[in-house]
């Protein structure tokens, strides 16, 4: 399935597509490790911080670093 045509709607240069939190959740979720075990955490291109919210439902005590071009 192509989500991207040519010709199609021009793209900005700092278009968003946000995750939806479940989405992210269920993927943390599914991810083989223990994330208590988890010291620090680093979510490049954070935005609004869709992926750090799900990974603290896992984890309380890391550390967390969300970075991205722009504020939200």
């Amino acid at each position: 399935m192509t989500i991207i045509k040519e010709g199609g709607v021009k793209r900005r240069k700092n278009d968003f597509y946000e995750t939806p939190l479940a989405v992210a959740a269920t993927t943390m979720y599914n991810i083989p490790c223990d994330p208590i075990s988890v010291k620090s955490a680093l979510d490049p291109g954070a935005g609004r911080g869709v992926w750090g919210k799900a990974f603290r439902r896992f984890n309380l005590v890391a550390h967390l670093t969300g970075v991205d071009i722009q504020p939200p």
